[in-house]
């Protein structure tokens, strides 16, 4: 496995936000995190990418314990996350909140190459790319956000929740990009409200209910599964 959680226990002061949780990534895999509000999806990437630490347990990435790093030796690792509310850079432009996803790399040719893929991937951020991101629709600056983390030639993506907020179109279009991103062999963990597309996209599901995973299964299963249909499908 490329990425495990071991019965992890995380805590907001005294408040126990997860409660012994435990998944495994395999490479070119995408997996989701579907629950409520509050469930504590969110609180796992976070964990994950050392911005929060579990109070026992383990997390080992690519057989090195990591649950003790900082953000940063996280990220020197290949774990990169694209966090909820987009959260770039304000005053920057498209351009620059792009680069600074790159600040580790080194090779100018590979990560102009990767520039070139994420403008495919985006157009419009091509043609804005001196624009700075806070004058961007919602939608754009999700763009940016994604593109940012594609930068940094990521071995594991974190995504929060990059739906949300988006018209219909752009997460139609949001989707395309992540089984694009799939189809690379780079591995997803998926955190999405919209319960419906998480299961469409994933392969592998965790249904999280008050910081526990209460159910998990291939993707499809849990798509046909009663409580997940009446609790989060709306069936």
């Amino acid at each position: 496995m490329l990425l495990e959680l071991k019965s992890i226990d995380v805590y907001y002061g005294k408040i126990k936000a997860i409660h012994q949780v435990s998944l495994a990534v395999d490479s070119s895999q995408i997996i989701t995190l579907i629950g409520s509000n509050g469930a504590g999806k969110s609180t796992t990437l976070r964990t994950i990418s050392g911005l929060s630490h579990p109070k026992t347990g383990e997390i080992w990435f690519d057989g090195e314990r990591i649950d003790r790093l900082s953000p940063v030796d996280i990220v020197k690792r290949g774990i990169a996350h694209v966090p909820e509310g987009r959260r770039v850079f304000p005053t920057l432009t498209v351009l620059q909140n792009l680069y600074t996803g790159a600040y580790l790399r080194r090779d100018q040719k590979k990560i102009d190459q990767t520039l070139d893929q994420i403008f495919q991937y985006f157009p419009i951020l091509a043609e804005r790319r001196n624009q700075r991101a806070n004058t961007l629709s919602g939608g754009e600056q999700q763009m940016v956000a994604i593109g940012r983390v594609l930068m940094s030639a990521p071995r594991l993506i974190l995504m929060d929740e990059p739906s949300l907020g988006l018209s219909p179109k752009l997460v139609h279009e949001i989707a395309g990009i992540i089984r694009n991103i799939k189809e690379t062999g780079v591995p997803i963990v998926l955190v999405e409200q919209n319960a419906e597309l998480a299961l469409k996209l994933a392969n592998y599901a965790y249904v999280m209910e008050v910081g526990r995973i209460s159910l998990k299964g291939p993707a499809e299963d849990l798509h046909n599964n009663d409580h997940v249909r009446k609790a989060y499908l709306g069936v």
